[in-house]
């Protein structure tokens, strides 16, 4: 036999007594897991968001980085079963300039400080096709889904049943609100609503989406990821499991690279979950109302002016650190205020201990 494969017999020996590398059994193992999580998933995690979720729930004995994965994935033809999204969109002149409050400003450093809202078109039924409208308000502050609503159609009193339901989550919280323009969000109805939660309004221009990217991200996935993933739900009630389950599965389950590894629920929680471990309680400016914490803004006007300003521009971060650190030095220890009884900040810090 060896003849005839034109091996030697020790070679043929050697192979058939080899044992399986510490590599081999890596990759086995990382297949496996991918596998798993693919099927987990419905086949939605593409070759970073299955390195993210990997990590996220320590399914390796060992550590296995973005390259490794992906050409994993690729030599075992495994690949995100999600239709590439059409862009062909032609932006229009803007029809309104001052309406659009938040810019294009979607990274919040605080949950609670604006959050976005749409509605999008899900279909139900066995023999009859039904139409209804699902209703999310998501915050900004790691795209957390706050609420969720179902109706016939997109009505006033749909979107502010959706708004009662955040508010049942979040009681003290008083937003920004940014929406588009439909009708829904144009009426006085909904518009006085918030007024009366002391909330801004912000509005997207006519035909320009990406003016509300997040939210129309977050369908995005929604559909894609999770809708078509899963049968036509034959009843209203099987709809209403089916969004309540994209809900927990987007808060609490996907694990996002943006947000650090974390899912949108952990995200949003790791700060104030900091603060409760030092038994701190948090307050908060509404948006747009600098005054609020006008202590922590004048500080930054003196620092700015009396110092960066009053300094030659420092050319390495080892200099703008040593900068810095002066500016805290002679705020503290060297400015004498009036207001503090001609004081420095740590002389009167220490006469009132």
């Amino acid at each position: 036999m060896c003849k005839i494969a034109d091996s030697s017999r020790d070679g043929y020996y050697k192979w058939l007594n080899r044992k399986p590398s510490q590599y081999h059994n890596e990759q086995a193992e990382l297949l496996e897991a991918i596998v798993e999580l693919e099927e987990e998933h419905n086949w939605t995690l593409g070759y970073l968001a299955m390195t993210t979720q990997l990590s996220f729930e320590n399914r390796l004995s060992f550590t296995a980085g973005l390259k490794r994965i992906t050409n994993c994935m690729r030599k075992h033809g495994i690949r995100a079963n999600i239709r590439k999204k059409k862009r062909n969109r032609i932006q229009r002149h803007e029809e309104y300039i001052n309406d659009n409050l938040l810019q294009g400003q979607f990274d919040r450093e605080t949950k609670n400080e604006v959050w976005v809202t749409d509605t999008t078109e899900v279909a139900y039924g066995e023999h009859t096709l039904h139409k209804v409208r699902v209703h999310v308000i998501l915050d900004l502050y790691g795209r957390y889904a706050l609420s969720y609503n179902i109706s016939d159609t997109e009505t006033s009193s749909a979107v502010i049943e959706t708004f009662n339901r955040a508010f049942t989550v979040e009681p003290d919280a008083q937003p920004m609100i940014h929406t588009d323009r439909g009708s829904a969000y144009c009426s006085s109805m909904f518009n006085d609503y918030l007024a009366s939660k002391n909330c801004i309004h912000s509005m997207s221009h006519p035909g320009h989406p990406w003016e509300n990217s997040p939210i129309e991200r977050w369908w995005n996935d929604f559909k894609l990821i999770w809708i078509n993933k899963h049968p036509r739900p034959k009843t209203l009630a099987e709809l209403e499991q089916l969004v309540k389950g994209a809900i927990e599965y987007f808060n609490t389950k996907r694990a996002y690279t943006s947000k650090n590894g974390l899912t949108a629920e952990q995200f949003r929680n790791m700060f104030n979950d900091y603060l409760a471990s030092k038994n701190c309680i948090h307050s908060m400016s509404h948006p747009g109302h600098p005054w609020e914490n006008s202590p922590i803004e004048r500080w930054w006007n003196d620092f700015k002016l009396i110092w960066i300003n009053k300094h030659p521009r420092p050319k390495t971060l080892a200099e703008l650190e040593q900068l810095v650190k002066g500016a805290i030095e002679y705020f503290n220890t060297k400015r004498a205020y009036t207001s503090k009884n001609g004081l420095t900040a740590e002389q009167f810090r220490n006469q009132a201990a």
